[in-house]
């Protein structure tokens, strides 16, 4: 199984800032079995592609959302089939920022999560202890592929990492419903314990570490093991 190591750049950086922060990734080499995503703003999604595809970067696009709608007459809302256009193969649903500010419930996030699988793009679905039983008990029925990202809401750009033991037995509750579905866990990861999750976890989601992108590569070099 691929190990996912994704950066959420979150409400961040401009199309110049963009740039320099892959002029300071630099080149990128990852092993067999790490698979690099990085999710952006909407509005960046053409200059990451275009980043991505020039440096011939072993990365893969994520969006950090979605509209729960298809196309049509919905002023302001993202479809899936529009990501799909930037060569999005990921989306983050669900991240606990946007059920604290704005209020998304588990209902939402699945006619989300719905839209998603029609296109073929990948959802993250962030869960934390409080919405863990509730949004997969309405998955119980979906045949949808996607990969669940463990994110403790005291955790997230805190600094205060949640403990590898609570980590591991989230991961298996998880497991528990969704055999197949990869786990992840975010939550104020950076280059001195991400090798620590990936003992329990398939992958991690890195927020505040990857917006500085000299950091993030120390996170990759890290995580790298030879596949």
């Amino acid at each position: 199984m691929n190990r996912f190591i994704i950066a959420n750049l979150k409400s961040n950086k401009t199309r110049e800032s963009l740039r320099s922060w892959f002029d300071d990734l630099g080149e990128l080499t990852t092993s067999s079995i790490e698979k690099v995503i990085v999710a952006v703003p909407y509005h960046l999604l053409a200059v990451a592609r275009e980043e991505i595809t020039r440096r011939n970067l072993p990365i893969e696009l994520a969006a950090q959302d979605v509209s729960p709608f298809p196309m049509g007459a919905y002023t302001g809302e993202v479809a899936a089939d529009q990501l799909k256009e930037f060569g999005v193969k990921y989306c983050i649903v669900g991240h606990s920022e946007r059920r604290r500010y704005l209020g998304e419930t588990d209902e939402l996030v699945l006619k989300k999560i719905e839209m998603l699988g029609i296109t073929g793009i990948t959802p993250i679905l962030c869960v934390s202890e409080e919405s863990v039983d509730s949004q997969l008990s309405l998955l119980t029925n979906s045949s949808e592929a996607l990969i669940v990202a463990y994110e403790p809401v005291g955790s997230i750009g805190t600094g205060k990492n949640q403990s590898v033991d609570i980590v591991s037995a989230f991961v298996k509750k998880v497991r528990l419903m969704f055999a197949n579905s990869p786990v992840i866990y975010g939550g104020s990861v950076n280059e001195l314990d991400v090798n620590e999750y990936l003992l329990v976890t398939d992958g991690v989601l890195v927020g505040t570490a990857s917006l500085d992108a000299t950091q993030f590569s120390k996170v990759l070099e890290a995580a790298r093991v030879d596949g």
